[in-house]
């Protein structure tokens, strides 16, 4: 439930996001949120089942692929396409080694004898 709204009125969900559909310019603000793009954003969240992994741009890069290229979302910045493009699988991989990292802490901090894991989730 949270929006960024660039200087020119261009609406991203998400400082870190430099991706938009819509413009405060062009439509209103609950016209904006409540439309398919923003819809579909907040029904995947949260994007997983970790707590500690909640971003779409680092922690689940799928997820910001998907509505970019369902939605036609288009970039703010003039580089954010490379995100989607050249550097999708860079994150991927990183976004993946951090899943793998979190694992095995929680591995490392399970009961010896249940092997429940810790609630950190």
């Amino acid at each position: 439930k949270y929006v960024h709204i660039t200087p020119n009125g261009n609406v991203e969900p998400c400082v870190f996001v430099h991706f938009a559909k819509d413009n405060i310019h062009d439509k209103g603000i609950v016209e904006i949120m409540n439309s398919d793009v923003f819809k579909d954003a907040r029904s995947r969240q949260p994007f997983g089942d970790d707590l500690r992994r909640p971003c779409p741009v680092i922690d689940h890069p799928e997820v910001l692929k998907e509505l970019v290229e369902k939605y036609g979302l288009f970039a703010n910045d003039g580089a954010s396409t490379s995100m989607i493009n050249e550097f999708h699988p860079i994150v991927c991989q990183q976004s993946m080694a951090y899943q793998n990292h979190l694992a095995a802490l929680d591995q490392a901090a399970a009961c010896s004898c249940c092997k429940e894991t810790p609630v950190a989730k």
